[in-house]
Protein backbone atom coordinates (compact mmCIF):
# COMPACT_ATOMS: atom_id res chain seq x y z
CA UNK A 1 0.00 0.00 0.00
CA UNK A 2 2.86 2.40 0.71
CA UNK A 3 4.26 1.76 -2.89
CA UNK A 4 1.30 2.29 -4.38
CA UNK A 5 0.45 5.63 -2.73
CA UNK A 6 4.14 6.49 -3.19
CA UNK A 7 3.65 5.97 -7.43
CA UNK A 8 0.33 7.97 -7.18
CA UNK A 9 1.74 10.71 -6.04
CA UNK A 10 4.86 10.58 -8.48
CA UNK A 11 2.20 9.97 -11.48
CA UNK A 12 0.29 13.47 -9.87
CA UNK A 13 3.80 15.40 -9.51
CA UNK A 14 5.28 14.61 -12.54
CA UNK A 15 3.15 12.42 -15.30
CA UNK A 16 -0.14 14.50 -15.38
CA UNK A 17 2.09 17.93 -15.97
CA UNK A 18 4.50 15.73 -18.20
CA UNK A 19 1.29 14.45 -19.87
CA UNK A 20 -0.37 18.09 -20.16
CA UNK A 21 3.27 19.53 -21.56
CA UNK A 22 2.75 16.72 -24.32
CA UNK A 23 -0.90 17.57 -25.38
CA UNK A 24 -0.29 21.10 -25.48
CA UNK A 25 2.88 20.40 -27.50
CA UNK A 26 1.43 18.84 -30.33
CA UNK A 27 -1.44 20.77 -30.16
CA UNK A 28 0.54 23.91 -30.95
CA UNK A 29 2.80 22.70 -33.22
CA UNK A 30 -0.34 21.35 -35.40
CA UNK A 31 -1.58 25.02 -35.48
CA UNK A 32 1.70 26.05 -36.69
CA UNK A 33 1.31 23.62 -39.29
CA UNK A 34 -1.66 24.88 -40.29
CA UNK A 35 -0.36 28.52 -39.92
CA UNK A 36 1.62 27.47 -43.24
CA UNK A 37 -0.57 26.04 -44.66
CA UNK A 38 -2.89 28.20 -44.88
CA UNK A 39 -0.31 31.34 -45.90
CA UNK A 40 -1.88 33.79 -48.50
CA UNK A 41 -1.64 32.26 -52.20
CA UNK A 42 -2.94 35.33 -54.08
CA UNK A 43 -5.64 38.30 -53.17
CA UNK A 44 -9.23 37.39 -55.22
CA UNK A 45 -10.39 41.16 -54.48
CA UNK A 46 -7.72 42.30 -56.71
CA UNK A 47 -8.60 39.97 -59.48
CA UNK A 48 -11.45 38.34 -61.79
CA UNK A 49 -14.34 38.06 -59.42
CA UNK A 50 -13.80 41.76 -57.46
CA UNK A 51 -17.82 42.74 -58.44
CA UNK A 52 -18.93 39.32 -57.55
CA UNK A 53 -17.13 39.58 -53.96
CA UNK A 54 -18.18 42.77 -52.84
CA UNK A 55 -20.90 42.04 -50.72
CA UNK A 56 -18.96 39.34 -48.96
CA UNK A 57 -16.36 42.18 -48.41
CA UNK A 58 -15.53 41.18 -44.71
CA UNK A 59 -16.57 37.69 -44.26
CA UNK A 60 -14.81 34.32 -44.91
CA UNK A 61 -15.99 32.96 -48.29
CA UNK A 62 -16.08 29.30 -49.52
CA UNK A 63 -16.30 29.95 -53.07
CA UNK A 64 -17.15 26.39 -55.24
CA UNK A 65 -15.97 26.17 -58.86
CA UNK A 66 -19.83 24.78 -60.22
CA UNK A 67 -23.07 25.70 -59.06
CA UNK A 68 -23.88 22.40 -58.39
CA UNK A 69 -25.27 22.10 -54.68
CA UNK A 70 -24.05 18.26 -53.60
CA UNK A 71 -24.73 16.60 -50.07
CA UNK A 72 -21.30 17.57 -48.34
CA UNK A 73 -21.98 21.00 -49.67
CA UNK A 74 -25.39 20.97 -47.75
CA UNK A 75 -23.49 19.21 -44.67
CA UNK A 76 -20.56 21.83 -45.27
CA UNK A 77 -23.14 24.79 -45.03
CA UNK A 78 -25.15 23.53 -42.62
CA UNK A 79 -22.06 23.50 -40.35
CA UNK A 80 -21.03 26.96 -40.37
CA UNK A 81 -24.84 28.40 -40.75
CA UNK A 82 -25.00 30.44 -37.57
CA UNK A 83 -21.42 31.82 -37.90
CA UNK A 84 -21.66 35.92 -38.55
CA UNK A 85 -19.25 36.21 -40.81
CA UNK A 86 -19.22 33.07 -43.24
CA UNK A 87 -20.52 33.14 -46.73
CA UNK A 88 -21.25 30.76 -49.44
CA UNK A 89 -20.11 31.60 -53.19
CA UNK A 90 -21.19 29.27 -56.45
CA UNK A 91 -19.57 30.28 -59.56
CA UNK A 92 -21.48 29.99 -63.13
CA UNK A 93 -19.73 28.04 -65.62
CA UNK A 94 -18.17 31.71 -67.29
CA UNK A 95 -17.08 32.85 -63.80
CA UNK A 96 -15.47 29.52 -62.99
CA UNK A 97 -13.72 29.52 -66.05
CA UNK A 98 -12.20 32.45 -65.07
CA UNK A 99 -10.95 31.38 -61.74
CA UNK A 100 -9.83 28.09 -63.00
CA UNK A 101 -7.78 29.81 -65.78
CA UNK A 102 -5.44 30.91 -62.78
CA UNK A 103 -5.99 28.29 -60.49
CA UNK A 104 -6.00 24.81 -62.59
CA UNK A 105 -8.57 21.92 -61.62
CA UNK A 106 -9.75 23.74 -57.97
CA UNK A 107 -12.86 22.82 -56.89
CA UNK A 108 -13.28 24.73 -53.91
CA UNK A 109 -11.37 28.58 -52.59
CA UNK A 110 -10.84 29.28 -49.06
CA UNK A 111 -11.18 33.16 -49.14
CA UNK A 112 -10.17 35.39 -45.89
CA UNK A 113 -11.97 38.25 -44.44
CA UNK A 114 -9.13 40.51 -46.45
CA UNK A 115 -9.99 38.81 -49.59
CA UNK A 116 -7.05 36.29 -49.67
CA UNK A 117 -7.57 32.83 -50.96
CA UNK A 118 -5.76 30.62 -47.90
CA UNK A 119 -6.10 27.37 -49.60
CA UNK A 120 -7.95 25.22 -52.47
CA UNK A 121 -9.32 22.14 -52.40
CA UNK A 122 -9.63 19.53 -55.46
CA UNK A 123 -11.97 17.03 -54.45
CA UNK A 124 -15.38 16.37 -53.25
CA UNK A 125 -14.45 13.27 -50.84
CA UNK A 126 -14.34 12.76 -47.63
CA UNK A 127 -11.23 13.48 -46.21
CA UNK A 128 -10.96 16.92 -48.21
CA UNK A 129 -14.41 17.97 -46.38
CA UNK A 130 -12.86 16.92 -43.00
CA UNK A 131 -9.80 19.38 -43.82
CA UNK A 132 -11.38 21.92 -45.09
CA UNK A 133 -14.16 22.27 -42.20
CA UNK A 134 -11.03 22.45 -39.96
CA UNK A 135 -9.52 25.02 -41.98
CA UNK A 136 -12.64 26.97 -42.14
CA UNK A 137 -12.97 26.92 -38.51
CA UNK A 138 -9.24 28.31 -38.03
CA UNK A 139 -9.45 31.18 -40.24
CA UNK A 140 -13.24 32.21 -39.21
CA UNK A 141 -12.75 34.99 -37.27
CA UNK A 142 -14.54 34.82 -34.00
CA UNK A 143 -16.98 37.72 -31.91
CA UNK A 144 -15.31 39.72 -29.10
CA UNK A 145 -16.37 38.87 -26.75
CA UNK A 146 -18.16 42.10 -24.74
CA UNK A 147 -16.80 44.10 -21.98
CA UNK A 148 -18.23 44.02 -18.45
CA UNK A 149 -19.63 47.08 -17.83
CA UNK A 150 -20.77 48.04 -13.87
CA UNK A 151 -24.14 50.40 -13.50
CA UNK A 152 -22.43 53.39 -11.48
CA UNK A 153 -24.68 54.19 -8.78
CA UNK A 154 -26.85 57.33 -9.07
CA UNK A 155 -26.47 58.76 -6.24
CA UNK A 156 -22.43 59.12 -6.62
CA UNK A 157 -23.19 60.50 -10.01
CA UNK A 158 -24.89 63.77 -8.81
CA UNK A 159 -21.93 64.44 -6.28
Amino acid sequence: MKYLKAFGILVLLFGLPAGSWYFLQTGLDWRRDKAVELDVKFNIYEGLLSGRLESSKGKTVLIKTNSKVTEMDAALIDQFKDAYTFDTLWLSESESKLLQQTQQGHTYFLVDTSGNVRQYYDADDKSTLTRLVEDIALILPHRKSKDILLKSNPLQDEN
